[in-house]
């Protein structure tokens, strides 16, 4: 298989795709990362990219960024981290934060996975309450 998806605690998922994707396994792997989350208790998400190649990527973002499983899932995940190794699959990740208004998203190098993990387990810091005069 392609891609893997692991539950690393009930805050972070992990995906590891490398090559050819089927597009025709993407519902699956939706399905499988729909069950183990919530839209009531978004968690953050790690996807490793190695190796992509550049034809099936693209049809497989192109054609699932509007579907509405696309919609749903982003609603599970506060933060993406994406690390790859080829430069064309950085640039396509910012351009598909566009479609991700309440996600945030960040694009690392493979060897930079340990900053990766920081960001994604620091906490946004809450909002400071006004001080009374």
């Amino acid at each position: 298989m392609p891609y893997t998806i692991q539950a690393e605690n009930t805050d972070l998922f992990s995906i590891d795709a490398q090559g050819e994707l089927n597009p025709d396994n993407i519902p699956e792997a939706v399905d499988q990362i729909m069950e183990q989350t919530s839209e009531e208790d978004p968690g953050s998400l790690l996807v490793r990219l190695q190796h992509m190649d550049l034809g099936t990527l693209h049809n497989v973002a192109s054609s699932w960024s509007r579907t509405a499983e696309f919609f749903a899932l982003q609603k599970r995940f506060n933060k993406v981290a994406v690390l790859t190794d080829q430069p064309w699959v950085r640039q396509s990740a910012k351009m598909q934060a566009v479609a991700l208004p309440d996600t945030e998203l960040k694009v690392y190098d493979l060897a930079d996975e340990a900053d990766a993990r920081v960001w994604l387990e620091k906490q946004a810091a809450p909002a400071a309450e006004p001080e009374l005069a």
